[in-house]
C-alpha cells in the first residue's frame, strides 16, 4: 500500500480524488498552486518505490518518471528505489514548464531557444533546456528555475541552461541547472529547500552548492568558486573538495581543485550612508565609505533594490586606492549597499554589512529646494510634503510624533527642523530659510514727504505677493508701519509715500511675518537729475551711386564707369572677353584703389597686359582724380568732373582722359552716367564715349546693376561705333565681390561676349 499526502492546493479534494482513484487532475483542474507554474501534490516515497512506480501511479504511464525530477533534486535511475520517506512535490498532472524563467535583467541581456537566433531578451521570458543567455556590458540577469533555484548573472556572462522537466528518466546523476561558459554567476537555493544548487563548466568541471549565495566566476580556462553561505563541493579530474562558508577554490582546464583557502575579509565602513535620505523633485544623493583591505587589488560596489541584490543599479569594479562611492540622481523607494574586497589572486571577498537606506521625497508647493546632505535650503513662504514609506512619523520642530502629514506650512510655523522616525530610528531634516532682500531707495520730495521704493531680491516671482512686506518707520521712539503698494510696473516692486519724510530716521522693511528684509537709514535729501548729454550726432550715411569694381576688359575703347564721389575701397579683378572675328578669346586682370578727401577723389588702376595683343601692349597704369561740385541732398543728384593720366609699357605712351560723371539716388535706386573723351597724344585720338545705367540695393548686401555704353574709334584710319550691354551684382558687406557680364553685337576689337569678377574690400558708409 503506498501513502501519500497532498498539503498544496486544494489539498483536501486532492486527497478524496487519489483515494478514490481519480486522476488528481479532476479535483485540480483550475487550481494553481501558490509558488509555482502549476497545480502540484506532495508524495511520500514508501519502501522500494521507484520514479517508474510513482508516475504510474499518479499519471497512469512509467514513461512520466521524469516529472519526478522536475522540483526534486533526487536521481532517476530505471527500476532503482528511492529514499524511504522522502517527500517529493509532483505535478498534479502531465504538464509541459519551461525550465527556468528570466525574472530581472538590467539591458542588455540576449537570448536564444535551441537551433534560434540571439534576440533581445525580456523579463519574464520562459527558457527551456538548452537555451543560452548572454549578459552584456553593464548588464546583469536574475534566473528563476522551476525546482526554486535562483542564479543571477554578472555582466559579460553566458551560460546554457539545463532542467530536470525534459531530463531522461534514466539519470546517472543530478542535473546541472546551468553551465557557465563565460563570466560570473551567483546560485542561490530557496529557503524551502535543502539540496544543492548544480552548476557545471566545459570540460567536466562541477560545482554542487547547498548555498544561499555562492559565485561561481569563469575566465577563460580558469574556474574560481567562493562561497558565502553554507558549503559547495567542487569537482574536476575526478578529484573533489569541499569548500565551507567563507572560503574559495579554483581549477583550471581540467585539473584538479586547489584546497579551500579563505576568502578576503568584509570591508568595514569609514562612513556609511545614512539609514534615511531625503530626495528633492525625486532625486537624492548617496555617499558612503570604507576602510582599506590588507592585500585587496579592487574593490566591488553593489547597489541594488532589494536585500537579496538580485535587481541591481549598480555593480562597479574599483581600483583598491578608491575607497568612496557616490550615487545621484536617486528616485524614492528603499536601496541596500555594500562592498567586497578582490585580492590578488582574483579571489571575490566577503561582503561588508548591508546597508539600507530609505530615499524619502521633500516638495515644496512653490519655489522649489534643495536638499544638501541632512540640510534643505527652501522659501519660508511655500509649504513642504515629506513623502514617506508606510509606516513612518514625522515630528516638526519639538512637536510630538505623528504619522506622515500631508503638508507643513512653513510660512505660518518656520520649523528649523523635522525630525522622521522610520523603524525606530530618527532622523533630522535641518530646515534653512532661502530669506528675500530688499533694496530701499528712499528719498524727500520738494512737498515735504518722502517717496520710498523697495525692490525684493532672492524671492522667485510665484511668492512676491506672499511675501507681503511693510515698512516700519523710526520717528524718535516712535515706530510707524507704513503698508508698502505693489508696483504693477516692476515685477517684484513695491512703493508707499511717507509724509514728513524730515522727521524719519530710520527705515526697516519686513515681511509678512515680521522677519526683516532691509535696512536704511531715512529718506536722503532731493537731488535734481543730472541731464545726460546727448549722444554724438552721427552723421547720416550717403547712398552710393553706382557701384564699386565697375565692369573692364581687354577692349581699350570702353570707359570705367565711376561715380562723382569715389569709394574708399580696394579690389582685384579679371576679365575674360571672347571675339566674334575668328573666334578668338582674350583677358585681362586688373588691381585698383581709391578713397575720398572730402569732395576731392583719388582713384589708382594698374591693368595687365591682354592675352591677345599681336600689335599694341594695353598693359597701363593710371593716376586719376575727380572733384564734385554739386551734392543735392540724400545725394539725389551729384556732379563731378574727374580725369585720368596714365602711361603704357611698350613705348612708355603717354595716355590720358577727361570728362565728367552725373548720377543721384532715390531710396534703393541709383543711376549714373559718364561722358568721357580718352586720348593717346601720339597717336589716334579716340571719339567720346557714353556709358550710363542703374543699380538698385535689393537687400543690405545684394545690389544688381546694369549699363550701357556707346563709343566710336578710328581703326585703319576709319571711325567705326561700338557699344555693348552689362548686367551684374555687386555683394557683401565690408567684404565684397563683383560679377559682371558684358554683350556686345559689334565685331572684334570694338564687340563680343565678355564676363568679369572682383573681390575687394571696402569701407562701409
Amino acid at each position: 500500500m503506498m501513502s501519500r499526502r497532498s498539503t498544496f492546493g486544494r489539498s483536501s479534494l486532492a486527497l478524496v480524488a487519489l483515494a478514490a482513484g481519480l486522476p488528481p487532475s479532476v479535483a485540480l483542474a483550475d487550481g494553481i498552486t501558490p509558488g509555482f507554474p502549476e497545480a502540484v501534490i506532495q508524495w511520500d516515497v514508501q519502501k522500494g518505490e521507484s520514479c517508474e512506480d510513482i508516475a504510474k501511479a499518479l499519471y497512469g504511464e512509467a514513461r512520466h518518471s521524469y516529472l519526478v525530477m522536475r522540483y526534486n533534486r533526487v536521481v532517476c535511475t530505471r527500476g532503482a528505489p528511492l529514499k524511504v520517506g522522502t517527500t517529493l512535490v509532483m505535478p498534479a498532472k502531465v504538464t509541459t514548464v519551461p525550465s527556468a524563467v528570466l525574472t530581472s535583467l538590467v539591458p542588455s541581456v540576449r537570448a536564444k531557444s535551441p537551433g534560434a537566433s540571439w534576440g533581445d531578451a525580456a523579463p519574464g521570458m520562459p527558457l527551456t533546456t538548452n537555451a543560452n543567455v548572454n549578459t552584456m556590458d553593464k548588464a546583469s540577469a536574475s534566473i528563476h528555475f522551476i525546482d526554486r533555484t535562483k542564479v543571477f548573472l554578472a555582466e559579460n556572462t553566458l551560460v546554457v541552461i539545463f532542467g530536470t522537466a525534459s531530463q531522461s528518466s534514466v539519470s546517472k546523476s543530478i542535473p546541472p541547472s546551468v553551465e557557465v561558459d563565460a563570466g560570473e554567476i551567483r546560485t542561490a537555493l530557496s529557503a524551502l529547500r535543502g539540496d544543492a544548487a548544480e552548476v557545471s563548466v566545459p570540460g567536466g568541471g562541477r560545482v554542487s552548492a547547498a548555498s544561499r549565495d555562492t559565485v561561481v566566476e569563469r575566465k577563460g580556462e580558469r574556474t574560481t568558486v567562493s562561497v558565502f553561505d553554507g558549503k559547495a563541493r567542487v569537482t574536476s579530474s575526478g578529484k573533489a573538495v569541499d569548500v565551507p562558508t567563507n572560503f574559495g577554490t579554483r581549477f583550471v582546464g581540467q585539473k584538479p581543485p586547489m584546497p579551500p583557502r579563505p576568502l578576503p575579509p568584509a570591508p568595514e565602513w569609514a562612513a556609511p550612508p545614512g539609514s534615511v535620505l531625503f530626495a528633492v523633485a525625486g532625486k537624492a544623493q548617496l555617499d558612503a565609505a570604507w576602510k582599506p583591505v590588507d592585500k585587496a587589488r579592487a574593490h566591488r560596489v553593489e547597489l541594488a533594490t532589494d536585500a537579496a541584490f538580485d535587481n541591481l543599479i549598480t555593480r562597479e569594479e574599483v581600483p583598491a586606492d578608491t575607497r568612496a562611492f557616490r550615487a545621484g540622481g536617486l528616485p524614492r523607494g528603499s536601496y541596500f549597499l555594500r562592498v567586497r574586497a578582490i585580492d590578488g589572486e582574483d579571489f571575490l571577498g566577503i561582503a561588508s554589512p548591508v546597508v539600507s537606506v530609505s530615499v524619502v521625497e521633500t516638495i515644496a508647493s512653490q519655489g522649489g529646494a534643495t536638499v544638501s546632505g541632512d540640510e534643505l535650503v527652501v522659501s519660508p513662504y511655500s509649504s513642504l510634503a515629506v513623502s514617506a514609506p508606510d509606516g513612518a512619523q514625522l515630528s516638526v520642530e519639538t512637536g510630538p510624533f505623528v504619522p506622515n502629514p500631508p503638508s507643513i506650512d512653513l510660512a505660518a510655523t518656520r520649523p528649523s527642523k523635522v525630525t522622521l522616525r522610520l523603524a525606530g530610528a530618527d532622523t533630522v531634516l535641518k530646515i534653512r530659510y532661502r530669506m528675500p532682500t530688499a533694496a530701499i531707495d528712499a528719498h524727500r520730495l520738494n512737498g515735504g514727504s518722502g517717496a520710498l521704493r523697495v525692490d525684493l531680491a532672492g524671492v522667485e516671482p510665484e511668492l512676491v505677493s506672499a511675501v507681503s512686506p511693510s515698512a516700519r518707520v523710526r520717528r524718535g521712539s516712535r515706530t510707524e508701519v507704513v503698508p508698502l503698494s505693489r508696483d504693477t510696473s516692476r515685477s517684484a516692486s513695491f512703493v508707499a509715500s511717507v509724509p514728513h519724510a524730515d522727521d524719519v530716521e530710520a527705515i526697516e522693511i519686513v515681511d509678512g511675518f515680521g522677519s526683516p528684509l532691509g535696512t536704511h537709514g531715512g529718506f536722503d535729501a532731493v537731488e535734481s537729475p543730472k541731464a545726460e548729454p546727448p549722444p554724438p550726432a552721427r552723421s547720416p550715411a550717403v547712398p552710393r551711386i553706382g557701384v564699386v569694381a565697375p565692369g573692364f576688359g581687354p577692349n581699350p575703347y570702353v570707359a570705367d564707369w565711376s561715380s562723382p564721389t569715389a569709394a574708399s575701397a580696394g579690389s582685384v579683378g579679371f576679365a575674360l572677353e571672347h571675339g566674334f572675328a575668328k573666334g578668338k578669346t582674350n583677358g585681362q586682370g586688373r588691381a585698383q584703389a581709391s578713397g575720398a578727401i572730402g569732395p576731392v577723389g583719388l582713384d589708382g588702376a594698374l591693368y595687365t597686359d591682354d592675352l591677345d595683343s599681336p600689335k599694341d601692349s594695353h598693359e597701363t597704369a593710371w593716376l586719376g582724380a575727380r572733384v564734385r561740385v554739386l551734392r543735392l541732398k540724400d545725394a539725389a543728384l551729384e556732379i563731378a568732373p574727374l580725369g585720368r593720366i596714365g602711361v603704357g609699357r611698350g613705348s612708355q605712351t603717354v595716355l590720358g582722359m577727361a570728362g565728367f560723371a552725373v548720377g543721384g539716388a532715390a531710396g534703393r535706386l541709383s543711376w549714373l552716367t559718364n561722358v568721357v573723351f580718352q586720348f593717346r597724344p601720339e597717336a589716334k585720338p579716340y571719339i567720346p564715349s557714353f556709358v550710363g545705367g542703374v543699380a538698385v540695393d535689393a537687400v543690405s548686401w545684394l545690389r544688381p546693376f546694369a549699363a550701357v555704353d556707346v563709343f566710336g574709334a578710328k581703326i585703319d584710319d576709319k571711325t567705326r561705333p561700338g557699344g555693348g550691354l552689362t548686367v551684374g551684382a555687386e555683394a557683401g558687406h565690408v567684404v565684397f565681390g563683383t560679377l559682371s557680364a558684358r554683350v556686345s553685337p559689334f565685331a572684334t576689337p570694338l564687340g563680343g561676349v565678355s564676363g568679369m569678377l572682383s573681390v575687394g574690400v571696402r569701407a562701409e558708409p
